[in-house]
């Protein structure tokens, strides 16, 4: 009894750490600047596609709500054909930013441009002292420079389309997870990448943030399959690996990004009991 007790005691510890942490980002990022309506004391304005955009929002709500046909027709598509609706809105989002970043792929400054200066640049005294402060972004930089190489091309849209596959990928290794805990739940997480892969402007942003993505994905599916599903041992086994991988690659990329697995690693010493 007194194991249990401790078990509960833990689980409500997280629970409660958890969300605390997930509100006050919830909070911060609607009090962001960049969403305030309005000109804002730091000069940012809100342009009129932000405007027209949430307009149309608001117009739709409102015609479902009130209008008993289109809300019809709307659980219809939305809930009832969930799984067909999710896969399709996903795919469009999927072409809609290929099509924006080939139309656009502008040249990017702060880190990202310092990585992408040092493909052609390699006498630069700025770069030199940048990375010599900078050590993290130089494992980054040599993927990027063996890529250069690889593909014989060092453009901003190369590298934006190889940013945007592995902000994709990420958003497929998330929507396995979801499958291995509960199948159920896949046309949710479908809506929910969706509208994140359709606001995210960091695929125009080849740096770690989002190169991270995909292996910090592929070692919690690993880490899912390997002790929360019934796939046989092999597989298992064979994932597990991989998912090492993963992560040791996610640490030489972004060294907070394997903050997860101690989260994981925490948990499962709680599950011990």
């Amino acid at each position: 009894m007194k194991r249990k007790g401790l078990f509960s005691l833990g689980n409500r510890i997280i629970f409660y750490i958890f969300n605390f942490f997930i509100f006050l980002t919830l909070y911060f990022a609607i009090v962001s600047p960049n969403l305030t309506l309005g000109d804002t004391p730091a000069g940012n304005r809100t342009t009129w596609i932000s405007v027209v955009f949430l307009l149309f929002l608001l117009t739709i709500s409102l015609a479902i709500f009130v209008n008993e046909k289109l809300g019809n027709v709307f659980r219809y598509i939305f809930i009832k054909r969930a799984l067909f609706s999710s896969i399709v809105i996903f795919v469009l989002v999927i072409l809609l930013q290929i099509i924006f970043v080939e139309l656009t792929h502008p040249s990017i400054g702060f880190d990202a441009g310092a990585i992408h200066s040092a493909l052609t640049d390699t006498k630069s005294r700025e770069l030199q002292a940048y990375y010599s402060l900078s050590t993290n972004n130089i494992n980054l930089m040599l993927q990027q420079h063996y890529l250069a190489k690889f593909f014989s091309n060092s453009s901003w849209l190369l590298f934006d389309n190889i940013n945007l596959f592995l902000v994709d990928l990420s958003a497929v290794f998330n929507t396995l997870i979801v499958a291995v805990m509960d199948r159920r739940k896949i046309s949710n997480v479908l809506y929910i990448q969706s509208i994140w892969l359709a606001l995210f402007p960091m695929i125009l942003v080849p740096y770690s943030d989002t190169w991270v993505l995909p292996f910090v994905s592929l070692y919690l599916l690993s880490y899912c399959i390997v002790f929360h599903s019934k796939f046989n041992g092999i597989l298992r086994v064979f994932l597990a690996l991989i998912g090492g991988r993963a992560l040791s690659a996610s640490y030489f990329i972004k060294t907070s990004a394997i903050i997860s697995f101690f989260a994981i690693f925490l948990v499962e010493i709680l599950f011990l009991f």
